[in-house]
């Protein structure tokens, strides 16, 4: 989407893309969508192992020395965003177009409920 591209270029901060895949597929995706050049860092499973995400440990292993209340964490999983709201970041979920029962947050337990951020 030339809108987004276009958006996310404009942003002053770094854009850091963390999966809990292998770096070279989350590289991939970023490629065959272009938003390659607007990402600063990329990292994956093996640069947080032995943790991953949702636990504290593998985000801390990507914050580095930055101030978790300084950074937004765009998700499309509630037990990783709440993982990161309990660091202090500020925290946007990315949801499903579809809420019901069949939904893969549903499936998977991850639903939003009231007591989330």
């Amino acid at each position: 989407d030339e809108t987004l591209i276009r958006d996310l270029a404009a942003l002053p901060q770094r854009i850091v893309v963390f999966t809990n895949a292998p770096r070279a597929y989350g590289l991939r995706c970023l490629e065959t969508m272009g938003l390659i050049d607007l990402v600063d860092r990329v990292f994956g499973v093996e640069d947080v192992m032995p943790h991953c995400k949702p636990e504290p440990e593998a985000f801390r292993a990507v914050l580095g020395d930055a101030d978790p209340r300084t950074c937004l964490m765009v998700e499309d999983s509630m037990k990783n965003i709440r993982a990161c709201h309990a660091l202090g970041m500020r925290t946007v979920l990315v949801r499903e177009p579809s809420l019901d029962a069949t939904s893969e947050a549903a499936l998977l337990g991850d639903r939003a409920d009231d007591s989330d951020p």
